[in-house]
């Protein structure tokens, strides 16, 4: 869905302006973006239950942190609130990035 020879244009324009792309763009703009954090989430959630190191982790924690602030400041809120991601993640990712706690979710 998201592998084209269009990519770099489609996000060139989408972290100009996310709101000035048709609704077919917006959303695979959309979907590139979380891939990271799909990544980030599988990532912390292996810690989290001991399979990764907290030095593994670290490591790759640190790699997620790099890319992500390389963003526009849009793109976390877009992609946390479009997401059922695990609260302990979502503040994991808030504090990684600066952004204020959210308010807690009970599903």
């Amino acid at each position: 869905m998201i592998e084209s020879g269009d990519l770099a244009s489609l996000l060139t324009r989408g972290y100009a302006d996310p709101n000035q792309l048709p609704p077919d763009e917006a959303l695979r703009f959309q979907n590139y973006n979380e891939l990271l954090y799909v990544a980030w989430e599988r990532a912390y959630m292996t810690n989290a239950a001991g399979v990764f190191s907290d030095e593994l982790f670290g490591a790759w924690n640190e790699w997620f942190i790099s890319i992500a602030e390389s963003n526009p400041e849009f793109v976390w809120p877009m992609v946390r609130d479009s997401q059922g991601w695990s609260p302990p993640f979502v503040e994991h990712v808030n504090q990684s990035l600066g952004y204020p706690r959210s308010d807690s979710r009970e599903d």
